[in-house]
């Protein structure tokens, strides 16, 4: 069973350099002040899906269990906290903004940690195959609720997840001219190989696949050619989400049958 995710689960322990909302008319050190900290994090990350706070707060040298201990109140009093997580998951950065309620001073002479649970794709781990890779591009453009612009990168990633399924094909002479079929023919070729049933419209499962590839990639022509105008939706990148899927698993697991597929891939555990 081939692992469809093109992302994992990470922790990080960053060390932040924060910015205070601090100027020459601030004549008190103690208050309340906004708090900023830009992380960028593309010397190891491709792509950014998602980003939670585990672990923030003051380092002062001490460990329990091999890891640091953070505390969320300065020793002179006061909190410090974070408010808002804003990702850029195409840029790969993160910027943490939280309040101090203390002594600015006081906080700047100890190191400010946070502990990030980070969702990503790592640079050396980006997929050999385009069609892998295309599928990060177009979470990190959902992720950032960029719709059409993940609509067109997940057709293009099936567009070629269609010929990397046929390369084996492509090797022959006497095929040459199948890179030149339309794509709708080279896709249901690939379904009939997979199940090696040639009747597959039979088959409730990728008649189903058959109807969205049909649909989608005609809508997709439709917008490239300026006929209509379509306001992607939630529900049209779940069609495709569920298509790209699909065939990976009915590739994978060389049938359509639902059974298999939920029992190969673990899907109600």
């Amino acid at each position: 069973m081939s692992d469809l995710r093109v992302h994992k689960s990470y922790e990080e322990q960053i060390s932040l350099d924060f910015s205070f909302n601090i100027n020459d008319s601030t004549k008190e050190e103690y208050g309340t002040f906004s708090i900023t900290a830009n992380i960028d994090l593309s010397e190891n990350y491709y792509y950014l899906f998602d980003v939670h706070e585990e672990d923030f707060g003051i380092f002062l040298g001490e460990y329990e269990d091999n890891k640091p201990i953070l505390y969320k109140t300065p020793n002179i009093g006061g909190s410090l906290k974070i408010e808002q997580i804003i990702l850029q998951p195409l840029e790969r950065t993160v910027t943490l903004n939280g309040i101090l309620k203390s002594s600015y001073k006081t906080v700047l002479k100890n190191d400010i940690i946070a502990v990030l649970s980070i969702d990503g794709l790592k640079n050396n781990d980006v997929p050999g195959e385009f069609f892998l890779e295309t599928i990060g591009e177009a979470l990190a453009l959902r992720t950032e609720k960029r719709l059409k612009q993940a609509y067109f990168t997940y057709l293009t990633a099936i567009d070629s997840q269609t010929n990397f399924h046929l390369r084996d094909l492509f090797m022959y002479s006497e095929l040459k001219d199948l890179k030149r079929m339309e794509l709708s023919d080279k896709f249901r070729l690939n379904l009939k190989r997979f199940i090696s049933n040639n009747e597959i419209e039979k088959v409730p499962l990728i008649s189903r696949l058959l109807q969205l590839f049909n649909e989608h990639f005609a809508t997709r022509n439709a917008i490239a050619h300026g006929i209509k105008r379509i306001n992607v939706t939630a529900s049209m990148i779940e069609d495709i989400e569920f298509l790209f899927l699909c065939v990976e698993m009915i590739a994978n697991c060389q049938s359509a049958e639902l059974p298999r597929i939920v029992d190969d891939y673990k899907l109600l555990s």
